[in-house]
């Protein structure tokens, strides 16, 4: 069983889990709507003397930041850096192996940008921020699309005619288009939508912001991406091979979106992709 951890950081709260007693610690980040949890299918991996730290990110299980700055003050790159030193510290651990997956892809990117000497190696997994998806632009990252967004977490019949419009004229594909429908079922679901994408808005980056420190901080780096994603498709990987000019570190796993299963851990150990070396 994982050691559980509640750490207060200012006025925001996480919770993380510890699998392990070794001192060389893997960090884990998961994607939207998933759980710390997840990562435990990644425990047989761990070589002697790691450990494997899996956090749960803000309003995912009980971490949590203050309602009412979701939308007035979030956190930006700095900020968000910030709350992850604390966490670090509170391991403790001076450097990490840092795995991101989805949406903890993204927020991963952003410590490795500002806190290089920090992280030893990065596993991208179907990772997000390598592209602002227009609809994302729109509801996250405009006054007009919050305010849009908040009237549908208690008024969701536009919400469902708008996913069902859009995979009617094949803007959108059936198999996004239900993950999207499911997000919608509940008011407790359509809240963590409007919080989590609302309050993550400020933490994107140019793959050009951070790749190059990979090479000079000396960062063994993997690219996963799943081959029937539909959500992040691989093509997404073009954004980072046009950055490192060549695609040796790019990986293609035969599966979907979802990535935290027994399956991607047998891939990864087979394709040496687990808390990768520096090339």
């Amino acid at each position: 069983m994982p050691v559980r951890t509640l750490l207060t950081v200012g006025e925001s709260r996480f919770e993380y889990f510890r699998w392990g007693v070794g001192g060389e610690i893997v960090l884990c980040l998961h994607g939207f709507g998933r759980s710390a949890l997840d990562f435990e299918v990644f425990i047989p991996l761990l070589s002697h003397g790691q450990s494997l730290v899996a956090l749960n990110l803000l309003q995912h299980g009980n971490s949590v930041f203050p309602a009412d700055r979701v939308v007035s003050s979030p956190p930006g790159i700095d900020t968000w850096c910030a709350m992850l030193d604390a966490v670090l510290d509170s391991v403790p651990a001076d450097k990490v192996h840092l795995v991101g997956y989805s949406l903890g892809g993204r927020l991963a990117m952003a410590y490795v940008a500002r806190r290089p000497h920090r992280v030893s190696s990065l596993l991208l997994m179907a990772t997000d921020g390598l592209f602002i998806h227009p609809f994302y632009r729109l509801f996250a990252m405009t006054l007009a699309g919050r305010r849009l967004g908040r009237f549908m977490v208690d008024h969701p019949l536009l919400a469902l005619r708008l996913v069902k419009a859009l995979i009617a004229l094949r803007l959108l594909s059936p198999n996004v288009g239900r993950i999207a429908l499911g997000q919608l079922s509940s008011r407790e679901l359509r809240w963590q939508v409007y919080a989590v994408w609302t309050l993550h808005r400020k933490i994107h980056l140019r793959p050009d912001d951070w790749l190059p420190l990979l090479s000079q901080y000396g960062i063994g780096f993997r690219a996963v991406f799943g081959q029937y994603d539909k959500l992040i498709p691989p093509v997404m990987a073009d954004r980072i091979a046009g950055v490192l000019r060549h695609r040796r570190f790019l990986l293609e796993a035969p599966l979907g979106h979802r990535l935290l299963v027994n399956e991607t851990a047998a891939w990864l150990l087979a394709h040496r992709a687990w808390c990768p070396q520096p090339n």
